[in-house]
């Protein structure tokens, strides 16, 4: 194995603390869009640029808007 391997190996032994638990779950980073369906995608990308925001804030704010309407 190359040191490389052997860190990963070590690292996947030891197991995650909770707070890089916590850390994984909150950061999502720029790749978010990449898990959705492509004409999805396209979409909030192009609805983040029109706002000046991230597309993150956009899939928070549709999902909000979603669980509040759903849960009337």
């Amino acid at each position: 194995m190359t040191p490389e391997e052997m860190r990963t190996a070590e690292d996947f032994e030891r197991g995650w603390s909770d707070e890089r638990i916590r850390s994984a779950e909150v950061s999502w980073g720029p790749g978010l869009v990449d898990m959705l369906p492509p004409a999805l995608a396209e979409r909030v990308q192009a609805r983040a640029r029109k706002e000046g925001t991230s597309d993150l804030s956009v899939i928070e704010a549709a999902l909000s808007q979603y669980l509040d309407n759903s849960a009337a």
